[in-house]
């Protein structure tokens, strides 16, 4: 079990929401599947960030949490260790589109699953580049794939 999570610290109704999404990666028919099992999605300035990611590890324990580590998010990250949180830091490698194209094998070939009543709906919106739920969905399939580490 992991968490990804996709920062905006902001509570300004045109920014970006922060999303943190829980998933189990099993094997199943000799390959990897994706399982959805928690999503936050919501605005959050850096105190309520904590808090939250904080209550998921409790409620999840996952083995790692991916965060991005690039501005604002590096402090974030360095708090969260101090804390105890299994913080694995993730520096983006591609464009987002690429790192989109990546997962898109997985996704195509029905190894990804989403609750029927997905947390914190919309799972999927109509702007690929701008969707933080779509980057921390992406980010998630891409990091763990094929990882035996997660």
């Amino acid at each position: 079990m992991f968490q990804t999570i996709d920062l905006a610290a902001s509570l300004k109704s045109s920014a970006d929401y922060s999303v943190i999404q829980t998933w189990m990666r099993i094997r199943a028919d000799k390959s990897h599947h994706f399982l959805m099992l928690d999503q936050v999605r919501r605005r959050m300035d850096g105190p309520d960030l904590i808090a939250t990611v904080e209550a998921g590890v409790a409620k999840w324990k996952p083995r790692i949490v991916g965060v991005e580590s690039s501005g604002f998010q590096l402090a974030i990250c360095q708090m969260l260790k101090k804390k105890g949180i299994p913080v694995r830091e993730v520096r983006p490698d591609r464009d987002k589109l690429s790192r989109a194209l990546a997962a898109t094998p997985a996704m195509e070939a029905g190894r990804v699953w989403f609750p029927a009543v997905a947390p914190g709906a919309p799972i999927l919106k109509p702007s690929f580049s701008h969707s933080p739920t779509r980057r921390t969905m992406t980010r998630s399939i891409v990091s763990a794939w094929p990882s035996a580490a997660l």
